[in-house]
């Protein structure tokens, strides 16, 4: 990706290409951990899209997703809430309210509330979700993994452990099957049912999931 952009230097600041280009080198500065570079990208990418392309460009908005995302990463939380709020409005109207990209949005939003310990916020984002995922895209999806994860969190942070039981259960199941037991996904959903078990006295159960 810094490739492709230095290709691009002598295009003008306002070119298309060169500004998707650099929105998804801020991405992959996200993915590699560094929050501040990547929002930093972000920021400037979003601010030229804005100008050269308006507000409900399909790049402006992807990048405005990256910047809310950003936000998350580094516990910006009230920031980040705000630019999920304004982007999940854009895309209920330009795409509706159940295309993979408003979801995706909502899911970041809920994001955001399980972080900063919204939980109840993030339990009524997470249900309808996770019922649109389960419809549109089937039971074993990713997209539905993620609700499922997601809305298990939501509803423990709130003390119902027993009720997110079955949550964190199919999370773990689900993670084996799509990603395999010694993916990231599955280590993680493997250690959050362990906790859980912890918390409602399944001590064997437990310390086999740990």
């Amino acid at each position: 990706a810094t490739q492709a952009l230095a290709m691009l230097a002598s295009l003008p600041a306002d070119n298309r290409m060169k500004l998707f280009v650099q929105s998804r080198l801020a991405g992959l500065q996200c993915d590699a951990g560094h929050a501040e570079i990547c929002r930093s990208q972000y920021e400037s990418a979003y601010a030229a899209q804005v100008k050269a392309f308006g507000e409900d460009d399909a790049d402006t908005l992807a990048s405005l997703h990256g910047l809310a995302r950003a936000d998350s990463d580094l516990a910006r939380w009230d920031a980040s809430r705000a630019l999920y709020g304004k982007l999940i409005e854009k895309y209920r109207a330009e795409y509706g309210p159940e295309h993979s990209k408003t979801i995706g949005a909502i899911n970041g939003l809920a994001v955001v509330d399980l972080e900063s310990k919204n939980d109840v916020e993030a339990e009524q984002l997470l249900r309808p979700v996770l019922e649109i995922d389960e419809r549109i895209f089937g039971p074993e999806h990713p997209a539905t993994h993620t609700a499922i994860n997601n809305l298990g969190g939501a509803i423990r942070g709130q003390g119902r452990n027993e009720e997110a039981r079955p949550y964190y259960e199919r999370s773990l199941k689900l993670a084996y099957k799509l990603y395999g037991p010694d993916s990231y996904a599955a280590v993680i959903a493997e250690n959050n049912l362990s906790l859980l078990l912890r918390d409602v006295g399944d001590l064997a159960e437990a310390e086999k999931h740990a």
